[in-house]
């Protein structure tokens, strides 16, 4: 008996000596493991792009961009219209894209391109001058001089600095698009994705762009007293049934005439404290950021309209207030995000940085990406990583009451007792009509 105990704690004395080796080489394993799993998750790729956007076509090609520090960033472009941008440093991280159109630079595969963040991408023309792929401006080269995008800096800015991601309240518009993604959206989002009639952006003017898109929408689907009607590039449709108008998308633009009364009348771009700025190293006037953006529209509604008292602003950049800009968005709250765009050196050598003003509109909650209005013509649909914002800006309407607009004018055409008539309806975005005139034609 006592050979047979001692037989049995030998063994039950073995076994847990081996698990507790074994316990002590799965604790050690897995914190090379543990930590190289982190190293991958930290690095993307554009199959994670493919993947969460669904993107069908095939890479068409690509191309190895720069700025005028060494930085490499990698263009995808895709088969039929969709393209890619990923920093290529030490950490591979989605920048911009498209699921719907091409770059910019599609077609140019041939130039030396190079690229200083979002909207900002220039090649080398025959003359050697620096083009802007987007508005086709020609400069001197030595204007460019120093310039870096330095987007893993960015990226650690960020991440330092905003705050936990918010929980989707209730309230939220989850939208699926065709393609099964989820994102999250303002209310008739549509708008920015389907409008084409605003102001173009002019001589780096798009702060006034993203402003003018977004009083546009205010006004047509919160309350008619955000812009004037003189305003308004009027939305027409001709119907013989006036429920083939149902289904008619509200989609009224801004002109022009907005655009040039909030410059000459209310833009505020810090030219007052000019040397106070230059003695800082901070750039004024054009890009604006976000006290100037949010100045300029409180005086343009104190001036303009009659509901200035019910309209909150809210605006800072990221580092200072640690806000993560999708909380509004999910308030049903469109929002103009200020980005980090290229920082380029001074007579002092000092540096200073560049951005643009973009409206976005939703987001993807699974891959950290917003959804913006660009403010330029034929990209009304861009993805950004969220690190590419380090300012921004959104107001909210606080009134009780909708006031119906009347942007949209729908053509009612009949016949009655042998006579012809035209009944004219506004129709308000949220759907409504109200009779504007009855005539005989």
């Amino acid at each position: 008996m006592k050979s047979y105990l001692r037989g049995s704690y030998l063994q039950i004395s073995a076994v847990i000596i081996l698990m507790i080796f074994a316990s002590l080489l799965t604790v050690l394993l897995a914190v090379p493991l543990k930590i190289a799993a982190e190293e991958d998750n930290a690095d993307e790729s554009v199959y994670d792009f493919i993947d969460a956007y669904d993107i069908k076509s095939e890479i068409e090609y690509t191309k190895t961009m720069r700025d005028l520090a060494g930085n490499e960033f990698t263009l995808y472009e895709f088969e039929g219209g969709a393209y890619a941008v990923y920093s290529t440093g030490e950490v591979t991280r989605f920048i911009e894209g498209s699921d719907e159109d091409n770059s910019p630079c599609y077609g140019i595969a041939d130039k030396e391109i190079f690229y200083f963040g979002p909207l900002s991408y220039f090649y080398l023309s025959d003359e050697g001058k620096m083009v802007d792929a987007v508005f086709g401006t020609e400069y001197d080269p030595s204007v460019f001089a120093g310039m870096e995008y330095d987007y893993e800096e960015i990226a650690q800015t960020y991440e330092e600095n905003v705050a936990e991601q918010p929980t989707i309240q209730p309230m939220s518009y989850i939208e699926t698009g065709s393609d099964g993604v989820n994102y999250t959206m303002v209310d008739n989002a549509y708008y920015f994705e389907e409008i084409t009639k605003y102001p173009r952006n002019v001589d780096g003017s798009c702060a006034i762009t993203a402003l003018c898109i977004l009083l546009g929408y205010y006004d047509t689907f919160v309350h008619d007293g955000f812009v004037s009607d003189e305003h308004f590039k009027k939305q027409t449709r001709t119907v013989s049934d006036l429920n083939q108008a149902d289904g008619m998308k509200v989609l009224p633009g801004v002109n022009d005439s907005l655009r040039d009364l909030i410059m000459e009348e209310y833009m505020d771009y810090l030219e007052i404290i000019d040397g106070i700025l230059e003695w800082w190293d901070v750039d004024s006037g054009y890009p604006m950021d976000n006290y100037c953006i949010k100045n300029t529209m409180s005086d343009y509604l104190d001036g303009e309209t009659e509901i200035s008292h019910v309209v909150e602003h809210h605006h800072g950049t990221i580092v200072n207030t640690h806000k993560n800009p999708r909380s509004y968005i999910e308030k049903n709250i469109p929002t103009l995000l200020i980005l980090s765009d290229y920082n380029y050196a001074d007579e002092d050598e000092n540096g200073k940085k560049a951005g643009h003003v973009v409206v976005a509109y939703g987001f993807n909650e699974a891959n950290d990406t917003f959804i913006a209005n660009y403010g330029w013509s034929g990209k009304n649909r861009v993805l950004l990583d969220e690190y590419t914002a380090y300012g921004y800006y959104a107001m909210e309407f606080t009134g009780a009451l909708h006031e119906h607009s009347s942007n949209a004018l729908v053509y009612h055409e009949y016949s009655f007792l042998g006579a012809n008539f035209r009944s004219t309806y506004g129709k308000c975005g949220c759907g409504t009509y109200s009779i504007e005139s009855l005539e005989m034609i």
